[in-house]
């Protein structure tokens, strides 16, 4: 730059057109097609006047700004803004850019202005990029390749036919055949007959699921999966795939069978195991092998005369899987070693079959007196004659063999086994076994003969006063029984003591000696020589061994003997003290155990030792009338009230006793003499009301009931008479009763109940609401009252009424799972599911041991959860009834019956007075049982009387039911439960005054054992002397929705939540 008064230096010069940086210090100058630019097409003369050096002025037509760098165009300005363009515009966009690249790299590379450099280099790299090429290149050529296709594209037509194929076809394709040259010729045939396979089709392996091995639902097993296959879109259930997989293989055992016999060569069941063992074996170290070998060769070499060196060593090569050699070191063996039994015996099941009996034959030679030799050697026999032979060879060398003449009369006939029995006694007397034998096959009197024989040889033997007893009861002498044992059990006692006291001999020799016979003694040595052959003598001291001679004894159906047997010999080692208490516990074993006439013997030795103790005549009565007859019982209840006449409930039990045979008049004479000792006994005189009532005589039950009043009567008395003279319709006199009875009882919440049951009969409901509550100023602290109270204000006032009574009632008795349970069900009846699940959460909290609120818990739970909760809850509390009646449901309706079975079970044994126990147990044996178990349960039910329950209780307290039949009553019950797919939990709403429950035909089939499908007589209205009046009220609590309390409510309330008439009766 020049100007005025400054001077032009080097830097501010404009180079020359020619400059190239650096060429003065020796660089080599280069220039790129992008550094000229398109200035170069036209020349430095081609630029226009005022432009900037190195470009061509205004843009080529097309001309699109940093596409060379990779930018996109912007297309069109009045298109910028939109997100998308037509495909018209995108066409001519891209045409227009590939022809300004081809424009622009046509000009680079033969430009008029490109230089020769340029060009040389061009080529240059398209012939390094030509050579890389060729490299890279397949080896083969495409035409090499079109002359030999692809296996995989040859058989693509024959893939795509085999989704068609049938099985039959499939069978029919042959197999291949193995390389049978040389020496694969044997292994081969070997292992190919028996491991012939093929690849099995997809179609086939789809067609093998079958539709039970489908997809699986959202019910279906946990342990289940199934997946999708990518880039497809159908699901693979690997089950199924691995199911389809076992059925193949099961094809493949059934199909591998013996052509000559018929019989599987594989064995389905243990082919894993045989596999597994296969393998193992084929697992073992060549060199343990060899070490072992030396080992036993060592063994034989050092000791050849010891028998179990050769058999270890034969068995070792068996477990190589070398059985020639072991058959061949056996062989030796019995060379070495040829009287030794054990390896006679060893070579006779590891030789060929066809080399058994001459293995046998010398071992009789060398061991003539071998028992296990002749038994073997008969064993391999298949006619009976020839083994006959063979046993009396043996017989003949060895006489006292007990083994040998076993085996010798078990295959004779009656006649022939006698003959050979009396002369086995004699050769071997010391055999108890012998001699028990031929006592059974004798008559009567030969066999009396026989035992005293055996006595006198085994004078210290129980088994042969044992079989002496059961000889006589079979006879029909059950008074000979007891001084049989009784004379065993004094011998056998003595005995052992003095063989105890004696020293320096054995305990055996001692009791031997003691008896003062040789015989007994040669017996007891002999015992001890030959203990395998002879029963030895067992522990004379030790009471457990004849109690199991005593459950042996019932087991085989000698009732008599076992209870002789128990009465003579549980006293030993018990002291004086601890009788009673050892003793019952003994009774409920034996019981428990299904031994009832070891159970009867214990009761019959304490009430001998203890007459007065009336606890012990009820248990042993109870124990009668489970496991007895109806005659024996009565035998007993009548021997009870003799030794104890003050005992009330013995009494009972007998009028009871008689009122369940039908006969009244021997139950009105039972009560007639229960009443004379015992004159002022308030439980006689209302049974005998009872009594009356039931056989039709109102009449006698009001004069009875009056004279009971007329003494200072019990609130018990007063609400008995108001309930009959209310069931026979007199609802005005029992009015007055009930008034009367409030002034001398004002606390007695079952009169307030009656009474207000007796006003909704007349038809005034509001007043018997008035009643109610009235009554609770009297007894704030009655849960029935409560209940009650609730149940009517929300039949007149509707729930909201009903829920503040209850939480009154609450207030005033804490902690009562009942008044929860009735709020948790208002809320339900009135439609307040949340609500009601947050009082059953709030009563939980309270009353968290409370099983009538898990019951509640438990059943309002989803199915899913249901499972889970059940475990905990179980666990919890694992005494309640009601809580096992759940768990038992819950396997039931899972189809788990076994045990279903044991928890309805566990809850009758729990709670044997819940009646819905016992419904639950009958209606499952009416489904998944026999008419058998369904006999057993109505029997075991009847035995326990109960009395509770939610849903037994109201239909047992009906007045049609009231002179039927138990077993009416129960099956009743068990038609009238919901199915097992349902809740037990009732939230219909039961007015005050009206039966509870569904209509039941008045007659139901009564199972009888034997029967198909549980047919039998019918238990109908007509086993009643007389029905109820129509028109008397129903015996429906007035303040329970159930007539009586639930499993847990006993427990848990102060006072019974049973109706007024329930109460009464």
């Amino acid at each position: 730059m020049s100007g005025p008064g400054r001077v032009n230096t080097f830097s501010s010069m404009p180079p020359p057109a020619s400059y190239v940086a650096g060429r003065g210090r020796g660089a080599a100058a280069f220039t790129t097609g992008a550094d000229v630019g398109n200035s170069r097409l036209g020349g430095p003369a081609a630029a226009a006047p005022g432009s900037v050096p190195g470009f061509s002025g205004k843009p080529t037509p097309g001309y699109i700004a940093g596409i060379g760098r990779g930018a996109k165009g912007l297309g069109d300005t009045r298109n910028r803004g939109t997100y998308e363009q037509s495909k018209v515009q995108q066409d001519r966009a891209e045409a227009r850019r590939k022809a300004l690249a081809t424009a622009t790299e046509t000009a680079f590379k033969h430009g008029g202005s490109g230089t020769a450099e340029d060009v040389e280099a061009d080529a240059i790299y398209d012939m390094v990029d030509e050579r890389i090429a060729k490299r890279r290149a397949p080896k083969a050529s495409n035409e090499r390749a079109a002359k030999r296709p692809a296996t995989a594209d040859i058989f693509a037509d024959g893939r795509l036919k085999l989704a068609a194929m049938k099985y039959e076809d499939w069978e029919a394709i042959p197999d291949s055949v193995a390389d049978m040259s040389g020496r694969n010729r044997l292994d081969k045939k070997q292992s190919w007959s028996v491991s012939r396979e093929g690849p099995v089709s997809d179609a086939m392996l789809m067609e093998a699921r079958g539709p039970a091995m489908g997809s699986i639902d959202a019910s279906g097993d946990a342990g289940t999966s199934t997946s999708r296959l990518a880039g497809s879109g159908a699901a693979t259930d690997l089950s199924g795939v691995g199911a389809a997989r076992n059925k193949m293989l099961d094809m493949r055992l059934t199909r591998m069978e013996d052509s000559v016999t018929g019989q599987t060569v594989v064995d389905p069941q243990g082919f894993v195991t045989s596999l597994q063992a296969q393998r193992a074996a084929q697992q073992v170290d060549a060199g343990d092998v060899r070490k072992g070998r030396l080992l036993m060769r060592s063994f034989v070499s050092t000791n050849p005369g010891h028998p179990h060196s050769w058999i270890a060593a034969a068995r070792f090569e068996i477990t190589a899987q070398q059985l020639g050699a072991a058959r061949r070191i056996i062989k030796e063996g019995c060379e070495k070693c040829p009287k030794a039994e054990e390896v006679w015996l060893e070579a006779a099941a590891i030789c060929r079959p066809e080399e058994v009996r001459g293995i046998l034959a010398a071992a009789v030679k060398h061991v003539p007196t071998s028992v296990g030799i002749w038994i073997k050697a008969a064993s391999l026999e298949d006619k009976l004659e020839t083994k006959r032979a063979v046993l009396r060879r043996g017989l003949e060398l060895i006489p006292k063999s007990v083994r040998l003449w076993k085996a010798a009369v078990e295959i004779e006939d009656e006649e022939n086994a006698r003959v050979m029995l009396a002369q086995a006694v004699v050769l071997v007397p010391q055999s108890v076994d012998l001699w028990l034998a031929l006592a059974r096959l004798e008559s009567y009197e030969n066999a009396r003969k026989v035992l005293k024989q055996a006595n006198k040889h085994l004078p210290l033997e129980p088994k042969v006063f044992v079989a002496a007893a059961r000889l006589e009861e079979q006879r029909g002498q059950v008074a000979r029984v007891d001084p049989i044992v009784k004379q065993a059990v004094a011998r056998l006692l003595r005995a052992s003591g003095e063989a105890a006291a004696k020293t320096g001999a054995s305990a055996v020799d001692a009791a031997a000696a003691s008896s003062g016979t040789a015989a007994a003694a040669a017996a007891a040595s002999s015992r001890r020589a030959e203990g395998d052959e002879t029963t030895a003598l067992p522990s004379l001291r030790n009471r457990e061994q004849w109690l199991e001679l005593a459950f042996a004894s019932e087991a085989a159906g000698f009732p008599a003997t076992a209870g002789a047997i128990v009465r003579h010999s549980l006293g030993i080692g018990v002291e004086a003290t601890d009788e009673v208490a050892t003793w019952l516990a003994d009774a409920a074993r034996f019981e428990k155990a299904g031994h009832p006439a070891c159970a009867k013997a214990v009761f019959g030795l304490l009430l001998g030792r203890h007459m007065d103790q009336a606890s012990l005549w009820r248990r042993a009565a109870e124990l009668e009338k489970r496991h007895g007859t109806p005659e024996e019982l009565d035998v007993l209840l009548r021997t009870a009230v003799k030794h104890c006449p003050r005992a009330e409930e013995l009494w009972l039990l007998g009028a009871s006793h008689q009122r369940d045979q039908g006969a009244v008049d021997e139950a009105r004479a039972v009560l007639v003499k229960a009443f004379a000792v015992n004159s002022d006994s308030e439980a006689i005189l209302l049974a005998a009301v009872r009594l009356e009532r039931d056989a039709g005589c109102v009449e006698a039950a009001r004069a009875l009931l009056a004279k009971a009043r007329d003494k200072p009567g019990t609130e018990r008395v007063w609400t008995k008479s108001a309930v009959l003279e209310a069931e026979e319709g007199r609802l005005d006199e029992a009015q007055a009763l009930l008034k009367e009875a409030l002034k001398r009882f004002p606390d007695g919440h079952k009169l307030w109940l009656v009474l207000a049951w007796v006003l909704r009969s007349k038809g005034d409901a509001e007043r018997a609401r008035k009643v109610l509550h009235g009554a609770i100023k009297y007894c704030p602290t009655s849960v029935p009252l409560w209940r009650a109270a609730a149940r009517a204000d929300e039949e007149a006032e509707g729930a909201s009424k009903a829920r503040s009574t209850l939480e009154l009632a609450r207030v005033r008795n804490k902690r009562c799972a009942l008044l929860w349970l009735d709020a948790v069900r208002l809320e339900d009846r009135s439609g307040n599911g949340p609500v009601a699940e947050s009082a059953l959460a709030q009563a939980l909290q309270e009353c968290p041991n409370s099983a009538l609120l898990w019951t509640e818990r438990i059943q309002r739970a989803p199915k899913v959860e249901q499972a889970g909760l059940v475990k905990r809850v179980a666990a919890k509390l694992t005494e309640d009834g009601g809580i096992a009646i759940v768990v038992g449901r819950l396997l039931w309706r899972t189809g788990r019956s076994g045990k279903a079975r044991s928890w309805l079970s566990r809850a009758v044994s729990l709670s044997p007075q819940l009646g819905d126990a016992w419904s639950n147990l009958l209606r499952f044996e009416q489904e998944c049982g026999t008419s058998e178990a369904q006999v057993e349960v109505l029997k075991a039910a009847a035995s326990a009387r109960p009395k509770y329950g939610e849903h037994y209780a109201p239909i047992a307290k009906r007045m049609t039911n009231r002179t039927r039949s138990f077993e009416h009553v129960l099956l009743t019950c068990a038609a009238a439960l919901p199915p097992v797919s349902e809740s037990l939990r009732t939230h219909a709403v039961w007015p005050i005054g009206r039966e509870p429950g569904v209509d039941v035909p008045a007659s139901v089939t009564v199972p009888v054992a034997g029967s198909s499908g549980g047919a039998g007589a019918a238990a109908s209205s007509a086993e009643a002397a007389a029905a109820a009046p129509a028109a008397a009220p129903p015996a429906a609590a007035v303040g329970s929705d159930s007539g009586a309390p639930a499993p847990a409510a006993a427990a848990e309330s102060s006072s019974s939540s049973s109706s007024a008439a329930g109460g009464a009766s």
